[in-house]
């Protein structure tokens, strides 16, 4: 029961350290952004006193930059943290309207006072009440209209930003859902057609094929288990687990099931999504062995292409396209062409293509998954 009390008080300190963090990343943020705008107005700054013949010290001008832009880089970092903690306000038109609004109210004479004391401590070195108020007063109404417009499109930007940020991760979060689909549905789907596989050869009565049809089966869905939580893996590593599921599937068809690899060496450095070529090789054992019971063969190609390679999978089918038209509507294509999509986007393609006795399905992607 303790411990259950502090799961609530152990989440809030998780939680609270993850927001220090991104706190912490975006006061760096600011300060490097607006450090650099400090020192490129500081060098302008000088550069244009040179050229009157009046130059002073860069420092000087540095220190001045620094100084007048103090209020603006903690208004920006202010407003980024609220809306990087509270980002469905950015949805929402009337919230964006009513935080300006407050901000205007606060900043806006919180800067001129700010100005004031700066330009009473940097004029006479000491600060007077007095002078204070001189200053204050003395401010017109173009000082008053640029610090609206300095707060107003650093405002602005901020929201712009936040907003482009919150749609980025808004939509890799649904794709990342889309792809945990995909897998939810491969998964079973991959586990039921080797089960199907190792029950037959039970029911053939062959005890140690059985026992080796498990131990191949065991060592597949521990590959299959340990790559879905992962988005890539090396086309060595996925080449090993078809062999695999293969030589399962010739335990089950004998020498009816022909198959080959070829281009391996070219690929075996590159990645792709895990278990992205096993349903392309169950659609090929299904629509060319299981249809039509005779013997059947899978030629596996693989080209490397600069920083892209071409995989081409065939199988020998009945030669009315009944099987292709099957094959073209089935859960394997659907799924490897949809993960494709979420995974490089317009960077990969699949194709189909049947000439009355093969049925060919051809990809072209990147050859490392990250350029994607």
């Amino acid at each position: 029961m303790p411990l259950l009390y502090s799961l609530p008080m152990i989440t809030f300190l998780v939680q609270q350290r993850h927001w220090a963090h991104a706190l912490l990343r975006i006061v760096l943020a600011n300060a490097l952004i607006w450090g650099l705008i400090c020192l490129f107005g500081a060098q302008s700054s000088y550069l244009d006193a040179a050229l009157q013949g009046k130059p002073r010290p860069y420092l000087s001008y540095l220190s001045r930059w620094v100084i007048g832009h103090i209020p603006i880089a903690l208004y920006s970092t202010g407003v980024y943290a609220f809306f990087a903690r509270h980002p469905r306000w950015l949805g929402q038109a009337r919230h964006l309207v009513t935080v300006y609004l407050l901000l205007a109210l606060a900043y806006l004479p919180l800067e001129c006072l700010y100005y004031a004391t700066a330009y009473v401590l940097r004029v006479d070195g000491v600060f007077s009440s007095a002078r204070f108020w001189e200053v204050l007063l003395a401010s017109n109404n173009y000082s008053w209209f640029f610090q609206m417009a300095w707060m107003s499109g650093a405002y602005v930007t901020i929201v712009a930003i936040c907003s482009w940020r919150q749609s980025t991760m808004l939509r890799l979060d649904l794709q990342e859902q889309r792809l945990q689909a995909l897998r939810g549905q491969l998964e079973p789907h991959f586990i039921f057609n080797a089960l199907n596989a190792i029950s037959a050869l039970v029911r053939a009565d062959d005890k140690p094929v059985a026992l080796s049809g498990i131990s191949r089966l065991s060592e597949l869905l521990r590959y299959a288990l340990a790559s879905s939580e992962r988005d890539s893996v090396s086309v060595a590593q996925e080449l090993d687990f078809i062999r695999g599921y293969l030589a399962l599937q010739e335990l089950r068809y004998g020498e009816k099931l022909q198959w080959s690899i070829g281009g391996e060496t070219q690929v075996r450095d590159g990645d792709c999504p895990p278990l992205l070529l096993q349903p392309l090789v169950e659609n090929a054992v299904k629509h060319g062995l299981e249809r039509h019971g005779g013997s059947g063969d899978i030629v596996l190609d693989f080209e490397r292409m600069g920083e892209r390679m071409r995989i081409r999978l065939s199988n020998r089918v009945s030669g009315d396209g009944g099987d292709a038209s099957a094959a073209g509507l089935g859960i394997g294509l659907r799924n490897t062409a949809a993960r494709l999509q979420l995974a490089y986007g317009e960077a990969a393609s699949l194709r189909t293509h049947h000439d009355g006795q093969r049925f060919q399905v051809e990809i072209e992607m990147l050859f490392y998954l990250e350029a994607a």
